[in-house]
């Protein structure tokens, strides 16, 4: 089956981040729709707005809303929530240090 019962974080990767001087968080990985959700938010509304719907969306504990996120943006110090977001980008397979794909078309050679 390919489905895993929705959206949520059964059967996603998950691990635990340290922030300095605030504690340990547990995220997850985005689903396939989540990832392309935060790509539109990305173009449309920009990088704060794509990082609070993936931290939102991916924070399991504690699990934050918009509004907590948007609040934890604009109160924490200037990089608090960047180690969160690039685990949950590496859990995801996305970002500058996921492996790039063996597969011809992948942005590292002509394609015929």
């Amino acid at each position: 089956m390919l489905t895993r019962g929705g959206a949520g974080p059964q059967g996603l990767p998950q691990d635990d981040v340290e922030i300095p001087g605030v504690g340990t968080v547990r995220v997850r990985a985005m689903n396939r729709g989540e990832l392309l959700m935060a790509g539109k938010l990305n173009e449309d509304k920009g990088q704060q707005a794509m990082e609070a719907y993936v931290l939102s969306a991916c924070l399991l504990d504690p699990e934050m809303t918009l509004d907590d996120v948007a609040a934890w943006q604009t109160s924490g110090a200037a990089m608090e929530c960047q180690p969160v977001v690039a685990k949950i980008n590496e859990l995801s397979g996305v970002g500058k240090d996921a492996q790039k794909s063996a597969v011809a078309g992948d942005g590292d050679g002509p394609v015929d």
